[in-house]
């Protein structure tokens, strides 16, 4: 059984001119993460790295949410999302999360890249919601997804990676 999860119930913020940033494996585990998100989730570089991403997961984020943004990002869709996230001491930090593929040049997926700015102002709309509704996805894609999300084409390059020849 897993280890009761201690919250402080304290949010961190960050200034709206910061942007978090991580990297992860094509199943999840990170591979980068910028000092804004060191320092926010309470982590060393060394804790973070080959870790899952989830292990940064909020309970009261539901689990929906991330089911319905791995099936969207493993098809190569981008995804928005509200999201707030643990720290390592228990306090919380509530995010816009962009997430996308990493992709080659022939479209296979090697990875996720992850952009996350302040929530600002909304952050208390969806504070006030989070944990309080059952894990049927029809509320989670109405409220929690933004509208616009874009497919990416097989051909394009969305980290700019090329392939050594």
């Amino acid at each position: 059984m897993a280890a009761p999860v201690h919250l402080t119930g304290v949010e961190r913020t960050f200034a709206d001119d910061e942007i978090i940033v991580s990297k992860t494996d094509p199943k999840g585990r990170m591979t980068y993460c910028n000092d804004i998100f060191l320092r926010l989730a309470g982590y060393s570089e060394s804790e973070l790295i080959g870790q899952p991403h989830s292990m940064i997961r909020h309970p009261h984020m539901p689990r929906c949410v991330f089911k319905l943004m791995w099936s969207r990002i493993q098809s190569g869709t981008e995804v928005f999302a509200c999201v707030i996230n643990r720290s390592g001491n228990g306090d919380h930090y509530w995010v816009l999360a962009h997430v996308t593929p990493d992709l080659v040049q022939d479209g296979a997926i090697i990875g996720f890249h992850s952009n996350r700015r302040p929530q600002g102002r909304t952050r208390g709309q969806f504070g006030a919601v989070a944990g309080h509704f059952g894990a049927k996805g029809d509320w989670v894609k109405n409220h929690w997804f933004a509208p616009q999300e874009v497919k990416a084409p097989k051909s394009a390059n969305l980290n700019f990676y090329a392939p050594p020849p």
